[in-house]
């Protein structure tokens, strides 16, 4: 399963973290721990480098995104109820 999040969608969220913007979530500030995940890494990566440009500088990514967490065992659940489909990619190493 490729990475589906859009750059407009990354942009949304991280402008959420930025100080001086009107949509700034009241606990975001510099120090604030931010870990960034995706499917493969590399949105991830760009997000966790935007938001330290904003001055978040604790901001960084799983190397690798999601896939590399999950492929080296590493303990995961899913937060909402995935459909037959989603487990079964998970099941075969798709997702």
């Amino acid at each position: 399963m490729a990475d589906t999040t859009t750059l407009t969608e990354v942009v949304f969220r991280i402008r959420r973290f930025d100080p001086t913007s009107d949509a700034r979530l009241p606990q975001a500030h510099d120090d604030l721990d931010v870990v960034v995940i995706c499917q493969e890494g590399y949105t991830s990566s760009l997000a966790a480098y935007a938001l330290q440009q904003l001055g978040l500088h604790r901001a960084t990514d799983v190397v690798g995104g999601f896939a590399a967490w999950r492929d080296a065992g590493l303990p995961w659940a899913w937060t909402v109820s995935p459909t037959v489909d989603q487990r079964e990619e998970v099941r075969r190493g798709q997702a």
